[in-house]
């Protein structure tokens, strides 16, 4: 069950990034890629 949550959640990740690429810049899209571990770390403590 957890391992189903897993792949669903990084197949939405995956999606939702290729759907949001349409909507910035790939200057900006390199910009949140590179924040990425520091937001989830940001997330995580709060």
């Amino acid at each position: 069950m957890l391992t189903m949550v897993a792949v669903l959640g990084l197949l939405a990740n995956y999606l939702l990034y290729i759907v949001g690429l349409n909507h910035i810049t790939p200057s900006a899209s390199q910009i949140l890629i590179q924040l990425a571990p520091l937001l989830f770390l940001i997330g995580s403590v709060v």
